[in-house]
């Protein structure tokens, strides 16, 4: 992981353990770069401040803000102690957008944070900021699952193998060189997978014998299999034939079951969108990856994203 040398992590002060920050320290130790940690205090409601000031407490948010500032150097003052440095930041307002705008103004290359837990009645593993972030954050992000082991075991990069759009192309050379970077730093396995689905075939089965439409099948996934392997040879390293999987079905489907069929640990991904106002946004299609998902994931931005926070 030699490209990262500024890194940003979140830290939830009312979490026991932080595990985003034990992988920026490490991170950070073997690509010799710059960490900081932050945390954020949400921003105080109107009724709060008013309430505080008629029974004449004010100085009760400032005693707030001084003790989650101790909090957090008493949090990272053990790493300073083992010899790394490593700076703090407090900030106030809504978690994803000051996260985003320290990552901008301190032109951090990656943000770390731990998974939020918001409750079992939430239909998604991540947060509402996770969410955020992962669709508005323009730096990579990496989503720790807590209770996760120190090193990662099985790292999956879900492939889209287009060598004619350049966008697409870059995106994913980058998400093979993150992957292959980390499985050599966690001395990991890497799968690379991709979902491909025939043309119309849900349509066209209505009108083909029964035999005539599995050759049809059969060929699109050999033009499938063709595409990754044409990819993966560009990347110039050679992979395992048991690293490479093909499966059928919508990506938003079928690759969160195969993360979870395979105990993936890591999913390094793209999220590859639509152009809009702000520039290129998270696309439907990693938004359903995501909101199946059930493991720590880094995610990438391609080239061109802009994000809307200022």
């Amino acid at each position: 992981m030699r490209r990262f040398k500024n890194i940003l992590t979140y830290v939830n002060l009312s979490l026991d353990e932080h595990p985003a920050l034990e992988r920026g320290v490490r991170l950070a130790r073997h690509n010799n770069a710059n960490l900081t940690a932050m945390t954020v205090i949400e921003e105080y409601p109107a009724q709060a401040h008013a309430l505080l000031r008629s029974i004449h407490l004010e100085d009760a948010l400032e005693t707030i803000e001084r003790e989650n500032r101790e909090q957090l150097e008493r949090i990272v003052q053990p790493i300073r102690d083992a010899g790394l440095a490593v700076e703090t930041v407090v900030a106030h307002g809504s978690t994803f957008i000051e996260v985003i705008r320290a990552a901008l103004q301190r032109q951090h290359d990656l943000v770390i944070k731990t998974v939020s837990s918001e409750g079992v009645l939430h239909r998604t593993f991540f947060g509402s900021i996770d969410m955020h972030l992962l669709r508005k954050c323009p730096t990579p992000l990496w989503l720790i699952k807590p209770g996760e082991p120190e090193a990662f075991r099985q790292i999956l990069v879900p492939l889209d193998p287009n060598m004619e759009d350049a966008v697409k192309h870059d995106l994913g050379i980058d998400l093979l060189t993150l992957a292959t970077s980390l499985v050599e730093m966690d001395s990991a396995e890497l799968m690379i997978v991709h979902a491909w689905r025939a043309y119309e075939e849900g349509k066209l089965k209505k009108y083909m014998e029964s035999k005539q439409f599995e050759e049809y099948l059969h060929k699109w996934g050999q033009e499938a299999s063709k595409r990754v392997w044409n990819f993966v040879s560009s990347f110039g390293r050679e992979f395992k034939p048991t690293s490479i999987h093909l499966v059928q079905g919508e990506p938003g489907e079928v690759i969160p079951k195969f993360a979870k069929d395979h105990n993936v640990d890591l999913l390094v991904t793209g999220t590859l969108g639509r152009l809009g106002q702000h520039g290129m946004f998270i696309g439907d299609t990693a938004e359903r990856i995501l909101g199946r998902l059930e493991c720590s994931v880094l995610a990438v931005k391609p080239a061109g994203f802009v994000s809307p926070v200022r």
